[in-house]
């Protein structure tokens, strides 16, 4: 399947605004990347050099080099694509979508394990000077079907849009942050049922009687595939893009290969845990020891969370949830050394202490800024800094020489160099507490998750058997 993104190349904070223009250039027109320039093709020109000239010129004769420097499409392709054939079907899409409006390049990179091409526009059209917009909607409405049309042309599967079949934010950051996703549960599940079934029919049953709408697809390119949603799940997810292995037929494959039923022990015993914890006057560097009962509780809930999800097929995502939240826990009170709820109750004091101690630098900060005149005679400052830099970058030198010698008059008559230094560090002292508030805030909530668990378990009177030391 082929995947598409489409990223917005924004204007450079400082030096020349179109510098993520330059480097994004620079990158897709390498000789490593694309058989020495083999597979490089557009309209701006030959060199990484004559493209970038070529678009910085269009923005001057319309005058518009600030803003949007330029747009830069992604397309991946399946391991079997021949180079000419995604030359080919880059060509015609730029041919089709942006003409002659726009300076455009594109390449293909053939260094990795899959192929995919790059195409780099210009923001701004060499025919009318209008800066090229895109909002939501333009991929369905615009791209789709010209990319739909080359793709059936040549034979490709049709290219799946950001925001389509492709993972949700929330999945994406789940799986950033290390944690289970809904595909990563799909996969488990499968890949448990294997060796307990005899042929993809019976997988298929197993998975609906496991709370799986389960229905079968069939792919031109990649043949017969299976489209799963999980209970509670709130989109469908086809077989074919959780990895290889999961097609129809590989699922054949690896039923007829697999081995009997594997046994393993469901028992499970309450670990060591290393300890980088070094008593004084000892010489001793580390020691290992159980953990104390409070600990206890939540180490073995752990397990007994990870062995049921290994063992019996767990599909429910609370379940899954509800493991992380307890590995959190666990570690949180190792971590911390809290091991009695007395211990707890002190920690929450602490906290409590510390944010009260932020919010009072948090308010001295305030008091230290400066006043309503200051801040407008600095924001002009400001802004006349900002022109100057960019009467620079067009080379205005009458301009640039205006507005040095006004900006020489302000800093005689005010110290705004001062004020500027003055309001830059307060601002990052500002950012510092915020995040460190931020922090204690997670930290306190997690205290009153395990007060809360706790309660819960004296509810059901939950015994903790107590564990000695060593």
């Amino acid at each position: 399947m082929a995947l598409t993104k489409l990223m917005h190349m924004k204007q450079c904070g400082k030096g020349n605004p179109a510098r993520h223009l330059k480097n994004g250039i620079v990158y897709i027109m390498q000789e490593g990347k694309t058989d020495q320039g083999r597979w490089i093709g557009g309209n701006a020109g030959s060199t990484w050099q004559e493209v970038y000239q070529t678009m910085l010129e269009t923005k001057r004769e319309f005058g518009k080099q600030n803003g949007r420097q330029g747009y830069h499409f992604v397309l991946s392709f399946k391991e079997d694509a021949a180079p000419e054939e995604v030359y080919q079907i880059l060509g015609d899409f730029c041919q089709e979508y942006l003409g002659e409006n726009y300076d455009y390049v594109f390449s293909v990179h053939t260094d990795s394990s899959h192929i995919h091409g790059h195409i780099i526009f210009n923001s701004v059209s060499r025919i009318d000077g209008l800066k090229y917009h895109y909002t939501k909607g333009d991929w369905e409405k615009c791209i789709q079907p010209i990319t739909d049309k080359i793709c059936n042309k040549y034979g490709f599967e049709k290219f799946e849009y950001e925001g389509g079949e492709s993972r949700d934010y929330g999945e994406w950051k789940r799986e950033q942050e290390g944690k289970r996703t809904w595909r990563e549960q799909i996969r488990r599940d499968i890949d448990a049922l294997i060796p307990e079934v005899k042929n993809t029919e019976e997988l298929c049953r197993r998975l609906i009687g496991m709370g799986y709408h389960v229905r079968k697809g069939r792919s031109r390119e990649k043949g017969d595939y299976l489209t799963l949603r999980p209970e509670g799940g709130r989109k469908a997810i086809r077989s074919k893009s959780l990895g290889k292995g999961y097609m129809l037929k590989d699922l054949e494959l690896r039923i007829k290969s697999s081995q009997a039923k594997v046994e393993g022990d469901r028992s499970f015993h309450v670990p060591k845990i290393k300890s980088t914890y070094v008593p004084r006057n000892s010489s001793i560097e580390r020691r290992t020891f159980y953990p104390s009962s409070y600990q206890y509780y939540y180490v073995r809930k752990y397990c007994e969370n990870t062995v049921l999800y290994q063992y019996q097929n767990t599909r429910n995502y609370k379940d899954i949830r509800e493991t992380e939240e307890i590995a959190e826990a666990c570690r949180y009170l190792l971590r911390n050394q809290i091991r009695s709820e007395s211990d707890l109750i002190r920690r929450q004091e602490i906290l409590k202490g510390r944010v009260l101690g932020l919010e009072a630098q948090k308010g001295n900060l305030y008091q230290k800024s400066l006043t309503d005149k200051e801040l407008k005679i600095l924001q002009t400052y400001e802004n006349m800094e900002r022109q100057r830099f960019q009467a620079e970058a067009d080379y205005q030198e009458e301009l640039w020489e205006k507005l040095d010698d006004d900006m020489s008059k302000m800093e005689k008559q005010y110290p705004v160099l001062q004020w500027k230094e003055r309001e830059e560090k307060r601002k990052t002292d500002l950012r510092a507490i915020y995040k460190e508030r931020a922090a204690l805030i997670r930290e306190e909530k997690l205290l009153e998750k395990i007060q809360k668990r706790e309660a819960e378990a004296k509810e059901v009177k939950i015994c903790r058997p107590t564990i000695a030391r060593r």
